[in-house]
């Protein structure tokens, strides 16, 4: 990590996809808070991606389960981990895949989301846990379609 943390949120939630929508709700405002407004849709789609993961892979939308979010930013870097209490996954084998072979695919598209809008992904051993990092000084989201 570059520089050291300038802000710090944490949410932690019960294993349920109805908590999605208040934790990006909460997590655009505090954006906008931290004059990170920008960043929003890319970081709210990585914080979609991972709690849905987590609550519907990792707890298995099973509701005595916790699943955490914890942002931190840097002057570089906007830093997400998501964490649940599921056994986990082998990342090891899907992290190398690029693309989509099929675009209404319905598995494999986080890893694909992440890759896009992240410029670094990093799972812990056990595959419970993803750390999300985006850099805010230089865009990693796809170049705007010509009008």
């Amino acid at each position: 990590m570059i520089g050291s943390t300038l802000s710090q949120r944490q949410w932690v939630i019960p294993a349920a996809i109805k908590y999605i929508d208040r934790v990006c709700s909460e997590l655009s405002v505090w954006l906008l808070e931290y004059e990170l407004g920008e960043h929003s849709f890319p970081v709210q789609l990585l914080v979609r991606e991972a709690l849905n993961n987590a609550i519907l892979h990792g707890c298995q939308q099973n509701e005595t389960l916790l699943v955490q979010l914890a942002i931190q930013t840097t002057a570089t870097e906007i830093i997400l981990t998501v964490q649940d209490e599921g056994p986990g996954f082998d990342w090891q084998s899907l992290l190398n895949k690029t693309e989509l072979t099929e675009t209404h695919q319905t598995s494999g598209r986080g890893l694909w989301i992440y890759k896009l809008f992240a410029s670094q992904v990093e799972f812990n051993p056990a595959g419970n846990q993803v750390r999300l990092v985006r850099s805010i000084l230089t865009q990693n989201a796809p170049p705007a379609a010509d009008d």
